[in-house]
């Protein structure tokens, strides 16, 4: 869980939702709006794709809710507020402001639902706290047991950022953010970084501060740059 900055709209984007809208009403009850949203792919696709480059991007190639790395295979544009809560007042459905990047959460049985594959039709209000909306510095510590790297709300950090902690302990367990499989992985990657410091330790003193820079850069400082 992390502060995603707003993306930028494409720039012929609300000219193309304007006509496909007149086409394709929002809310209109000859049709779903997953039916809807699929035509856009369809009939919209090279604004589907830049719709996905554009949140790729802007999120770094990492999923907006777990932070994992996005794989061709394993990426969806997410509708936080849900398609099923369009209107004919209000478009959620084809809102690039709507919009973010997830990994799907489950691409095979052997995996644990997480993400987008339990996000679905969860209205976000107070359920989900928006990735957008979130303060630059995190509200989440971690433990580690048992060769797992689990995600905590950090009372401090949520109090001074005026964030329910109730809600921040909620948006993780709606979206699976300490399912086994991404508990490991994160301890996965902990463990490799540990090992790697310590092998810096062993290297000459004039070569430690630029290797351990090095690490900062590559594996600790967060997309917007800040801790």
């Amino acid at each position: 869980m992390r502060n995603l900055p707003r993306p930028q709209v494409p720039h012929n984007f609300e000219e193309i939702r304007l006509s496909f809208s007149q086409a394709y009403p929002p809310a209109a009850p000859e049709r779903t709006e997953g039916r809807r949203w699929e035509a856009f792919k369809n009939e919209k696709q090279a604004m589907y794709a830049l719709i996905k480059e554009r949140l790729l991007q802007n999120q770094q190639g990492l999923c907006a809710f777990c932070e994992c790395e996005l794989t061709e295979c394993n990426r969806e544009i997410e509708h936080f507020r849900p398609k099923s809560s369009t209107s004919p007042e209000q478009d959620w459905t084809i809102c690039f402001t709507n919009y973010t990047l997830s990994c799907k959460g489950k691409i095979s049985a052997e995996e644990d639902d997480h993400c987008g594959h339990l996000k679905d039709d969860i209205e976000p209000e107070g359920n989900i706290l928006d990735p957008y909306e979130l303060p630059l510095q995190p509200l989440v510590k971690y433990e580690v047991t048992d060769q797992k790297l689990r995600l905590l709300p950090d009372a401090d950090a949520c109090h001074r950022e005026k964030v329910d902690v109730a809600l921040v302990q909620l948006t993780m367990d709606n979206l699976g953010l300490n399912c086994c499989s991404l508990m490991r992985s994160r301890w996965e990657v902990w463990n490799s970084l540990n090992d790697q410091i310590a092998d810096t330790l062993d290297i000459p003193n004039e070569q430690q501060v630029e290797e351990q820079q090095n690490l900062v850069e590559d594996n600790i400082m967060p997309v917007n740059g800040m801790f």
